[in-house]
């Protein structure tokens, strides 16, 4: 990312109009882009390949540029101009190659061959081989489809800036240069992919770039507000909350998994899938122990030999069926970082460890101690240190000691006879807030967290005394029903592309109904309800009934729904948590 918002940059000094020969030195210094993608370390046979294909091209582009703008040749006699132009089409197709095969077949590499020939061969400026370059273009768009991958995303936005500038009017031979420097930042890109090194997007740069449209999609959206465009459809039908909530799971039941929704969350999300299969074993459900089973299986099938949990895993792209909701098909890909920066899960480990330990304690010892080794490099001063999108509040950036993930650490460390005294003993320390009686969201916000509070009493890390502080803090101060949020402060770090989508309030200022279930379960069974939680779980159960499902959030207007997001209906772990509540607190509906 940093060589992308270099070369952009650099690319800027187009508009400064440098002279001639400045831009003659330009489009032949400019060639020193290519030492990145030449010179980095840890050559195999394949990168081998791309590399001496890139030195190659270099050499021939090297040789045109000094002999035409040095010892002023007739390049157009002499063939130095094809050679150079033959052998940039050489390198676009040698890089799609690389990218697109394990090993490249041996007809494929004879047609890169003949095709490169054509412009040596015959022809004498770029403007007259127009099919060569919009073929290339098509494939590129073909591959990155197929591929998926952001550092290839990189590598074809830099393409199609280089083509831009090419394109843009020549004051001067820079733009010849700054088409060097993208060309060569682009192959960049294509090695990273080739040596499996993952890139992930910077939010500052998405930001920066997409910023521009957001009064119009802003306005898109107001537009469609005013049309009633958060109405959602009412089913009138008399429904059985409880036939509703175990339809879901079991609609959502598949063979790699359980979905998390049947809408655009196509995945088994490791996370989501825990506390599903942990309202189902407190409902006493008959499908806990088969979907427990089937979970157990696939995440030991997709463990790395580091240790790693998925974050989640599923058929077809993550980014179309989020925004396009198309259909879970294809190979199954595996995730294990959050997709959109990169940031390293910081929880599915730890609900590996407690699903194994909770359930088989004499079996998968190595598997669990794996995963419990990796998480401990994550250790600093006693607990888990994490920075960026690794919890569930996947658009917040988190940084410090997080209740959430500590809790997690805390019950694998005790169901792994680790010395998990220490643990409870630094969570108090550094998380419990003796004056409001709660345990903070982090070590660097004092807000109240729901989901970490919950487990805290859930798991028995609280004390007594501190139980009934944290239950009546949360009565106190949760008290709008339906629309209660996960978490009471509102002062985050948010990930900047959700600005742009209208997606920052996701989980600031909507109502979670799985999160609010679970608090409310908690309360029910360790203390004792109220005319205001008793209220707020007949918002929710209302809202099954008039629905015909469960939603995953809400917005004063009911079931969220905006120009990019919509709220998830069928959404297991609210289903499962509702199902905990009604079958085993007995709370009526």
């Amino acid at each position: 990312m940093i060589f992308l918002i270099f070369t952009f940059f650099f690319s800027l000094s187009y508009f400064f109009y440098p002279n001639n020969e400045v831009g003659i030195w330009g489009s032949l210094l400019t060639h020193l882009f290519c030492i990145p993608t030449i010179f980095i370390s840890n050559y195999n046979e394949k990168n081998k390949y791309y590399v001496l294909c890139v030195a190659l091209t270099v050499v021939a582009s090297i040789i045109f540029h000094v002999s035409k703008d040095f010892f002023k040749f007739d390049t157009e006699e002499k063939g130095f101009r094809r050679y150079d132009h033959g052998f940039s089409i050489f390198l676009v197709l040698v890089s799609l190659a690389c990218v697109y095969y394990k090993k490249i077949p041996y007809y494929i590499n004879v047609c890169i061959f003949l095709l490169s020939s054509i412009p040596i061969a015959f022809l004498t400026t770029p403007r007259t081989y127009w099919f060569i370059g919009g073929a290339a273009f098509l494939l590129m768009i073909y591959v990155l489809f197929k591929k998926r991958n952001m550092s290839l995303v990189y590598a074809f936005l830099c393409f199609s800036l280089a083509v831009m500038f090419r394109f843009l009017e020549n004051t001067s031979k820079w733009d010849h240069g700054i088409w060097h420097a993208y060309v060569f930042t682009a192959t960049y890109y294509v090695r990273q992919y080739i040596d499996g090194i993952k890139t992930f997007p910077s939010d500052v740069l998405i930001f920066i770039i997409l910023c521009p449209l957001m009064p119009i999609l802003y306005l898109i959206e107001l537009i469609l507000m005013a049309l009633q465009f958060h109405k959602t459809r009412e089913n009138k039908k008399p429904f059985d909350n409880i036939q509703i909530c175990r339809d879901i799971i079991s609609y959502n039941t598949h063979e790699e998994g359980l979905w998390a929704s049947s809408q655009n969350y196509t995945d088994v999300w490791t996370r989501d899938t825990f506390f599903t299969l942990l309202g189902l074993e407190l409902s006493r459900d008959i499908m806990y122990q088969k979907l427990l089973s089937k979970t157990i299986d696939k995440l030991l099938e997709y463990q790395k030999e580091t240790g790693e949990i998925p974050l989640y895993y599923g058929r077809g792209n993550w980014l179309t069926k989020f925004f396009c909701g198309s259909d879970a098909e294809g190979d199954i890909s595996v995730e294990y970082n959050d997709v959109k920066n990169g940031s390293i899960c910081t929880d599915s480990a730890f609900q590996f460890i407690i699903l194994v330990q909770e359930n088989y304690k004499d079996r998968y010892t190595k598997e669990c101690e794996r995963s419990y080794n990796y998480m401990m490099t994550m250790k600093k001063d006693g607990l888990i240190y994490e920075h960026g999108l690794g919890s569930w509040q996947d658009t917040i950036v988190h940084k410090g000691h997080l209740l959430y993930t500590n809790v997690l650490y805390y019950q694998a460390a005790k169901l792994l006879e680790k010395p998990s005294s220490n643990i409870k003993r630094k969570i108090n320390d550094v998380l419990w807030n003796e004056e409001k009686g709660y345990y903070k969201c982090s070590s660097t916000n004092d807000g109240f967290d729901q989901v970490g509070n919950a487990l805290a009493i859930f798991y028995n890390l609280a004390s007594n005394k501190q139980m009934k502080r944290i239950i009546e803090y949360r009565k106190k101060m949760f008290t709008n029903g339906i629309m209660n949020t996960p978490n009471e402060s509102k002062n985050f770090q948010i990930y900047l592309p959700s600005y742009l989508i209208n997606l920052h309030h996701y989980h600031l200022n909507y109502g979670w109904t799985w999160v609010n279930l679970f608090f409310i379960y908690v309360i029910n069974a360790f203390d004792k309800t109220d005319e205001a939680v008793e209220k707020e779980f007949k918002e929710i159960s209302d809202s099954i009934y008039k629905y015909g499902t469960i939603y995953e959030v809400f917005d004063n207007y009911g079931p969220v729904k905006t120009l990019f997001y919509n709220s998830q209906k069928d959404f297991s772990e609210a289903a499962a948590m509702y199902l905990a509540c009604v079958l085993n607190n007995k709370l009526e509906f």
